[in-house]
């Protein structure tokens, strides 16, 4: 089967599974307080309604782990099958669900597959794209995970117009396209050359192939680019075989490990789950009802999809540190003002709905201006933190420690967003405004750590030189040799 080898096409496969990754993270929000989902289910209580939510990131951690076992073993397309499966799983399960505690086992499967597919996808980029290109693709996949969470959206708000229980059922049978999308689309991708590398280096000369990504048809057959991105290649699998996760854990690199979790840490504690997953909830405290709710809660999921498109433009040629800084620190003074917002001018009610999560209601006017600062976060948000502490974490990593250790930073920023996800309308509950000056003080003194403990990243990276790397069958100059 042919398979393909050009940068826009390997680009939309990537969007794709970006796509895929961001369905489930809009699917439930529309329908967690509607009519219709509470005469199903009942109303839930805070920890039932973080269950719901929480699952999907608890998946995402479990995931994340899992990969790690197959990451070394697994040829990287059915890597992503196999995740693609576990999703449809979930799907099936969200279609005929009768129970509650069906939603969020539905919700926990496809959590694994974007737990899996978070890291696979980044490594799938890092060993077949060109590293001049690498930040921006990195980036399609944010696009089309902001472009899925609104189109999702938008999805259930029209099939909530039928008033009916079959609503969620579609929109959660909807899911099944993209992934069946994905499975399809691996039969016509390259496998890694890295994985080739590893496993099939006998037969290196009939598959190296699919090293030949390209620019353009003009550039197909450069034996310098080629060569360029076999030095890649090859130290990366020379030197992914040295560390394992004790040696990650040694002070060189303990200390790039660290400040990678810190940065995951750090995407998770700005609040952004808090605004985009109960944005129906802030709707709620600001008096907006039915319909005008449902229209407004769909605005910061535009405005991410949209601004998602910027950091393609920028992402490789602008600082990762300055971006991280400036953008963490906007954000926290965004998630302050709200605070000090809903503090000075609401009180609290009795339960919105039953919901003990909605006990906070805030006047018309300040009720709008919160709105709007919820929207310039959103915006904020996804031309620097949505990207950024992605791409950063990977640089900060040795390529000897990053086939482990990106897996580790991911799990941990996964344990985050669940605990975050899960004790959210808990938080809501107990602390009410207060959960937003949290998320704030937590974000500002992050965005400090990274200001005065970390590297800038953009000028560590050198292609050009292989240091240690040896193989008694093959080197360097033989591989290129056979190419030539």
């Amino acid at each position: 089967m042919h398979k393909v080898d050009s940068i826009p096409k390997l680009t939309a496969f990537v969007f794709l599974v970006g796509y895929l990754m961001g369905m489930d993270l809009s699917s439930l929000g529309v329908f967690l307080n509607g009519d219709e989902f509470l005469s199903y289910f009942g109303t839930p209580t805070p920890i039932e309604q973080g269950l719901l939510m929480g699952a999907n990131p608890l998946g995402g951690l479990i995931g994340s782990i899992f990969y790690v076992s197959l990451a070394k073993n697994c040829a990287r397309l059915y890597s992503f099958r196999l995740s693609t499966i576990i999703w449809l799983i979930g799907c099936f399960i969200g279609i005929f669900v009768l129970e509650i505690w069906m939603i969020a086992v539905a919700r926990f499967l496809k959590g694994i597959t974007i737990g899996m597919l978070s890291i696979h996808i980044t490594n799938y980029i890092n060993e077949v794209f060109p590293s001049n290109i690498r930040g921006r693709t990195l980036a399609f996949v944010q696009v089309g995970y902001t472009f899925s969470i609104f189109s999702m959206h938008y999805y259930c708000v029209g099939l909530n117009t039928f008033k009916s229980h079959y609503a969620f059922r579609l929109a959660w049978g909807l899911e099944f396209i993209p992934a069946v999308a994905v499975i399809i689309a691996t039969f016509w991708i390259p496998e890694s050359p890295v994985y080739l590398l590893r496993n099939t280096i006998p037969q290196i000369s009939q598959k190296i192939d699919v090293m030949k990504v390209k620019h353009d048809s003009d550039s197909e057959n450069d034996p310098a680019d080629i060569s360029d991105n076999i030095d890649d290649i090859f130290k990366f699998e020379c030197t992914s075989r040295i560390l394992c996760i004790r040696e990650i854990l040694k002070l060189k690199t303990r200390n790039r490990l660290l400040m990678g979790t810190i940065l995951q840490v750090l995407v998770q504690f700005t609040g952004i789950n808090v605004i985009l997953y109960y944005i129906t909830y802030i709707c709620e405290m600001a008096g907006l009802k039915e319909e005008t709710k449902l229209l407004v809660s769909a605005v910061p999921y535009f405005i991410n999809a949209v601004l998602s498109c910027f950091p393609l433009l920028y992402l490789d040629v602008v600082p990762r540190k300055l971006m991280t800084v400036i953008g963490s620190a906007l954000l926290s003074t965004i998630m302050i003002a709200i605070a000090i917002l809903m503090s000075t001018t609401g009180h609290e009610i009795e339960p919105i709905k039953g919901n003990k999560s909605l006990i906070w209601i805030v006047p018309k006017v300040p009720g709008l201006f919160i709105l709007c600062l919820c929207f310039l976060f959103v915006g904020i948000y996804a031309l620097s933190i949505a990207c950024v502490p992605w791409i950063y974490t990977c640089e900060l990593l040795p390529v000897s420690a990053r086939a482990k250790g990106l897996p580790i930073c991911m799990a941990i920023g996964w344990l985050m967003n669940f605990c975050i996800t899960m004790t959210g309308p808990l938080l809501m509950q107990y602390l009410k405004w207060g959960v937003y000056l949290l998320f704030g003080s937590i974000t500002l003194l992050l965005a400090f750590s990274v200001l005065l403990l970390f590297p800038e990243t953009m000028i560590e990276k050198d292609r050009n030189s292989i240091k240690n790397c040896h193989n008694e069958d093959y080197s360097i100059e033989d591989i290129k040799t056979i190419v030539s």
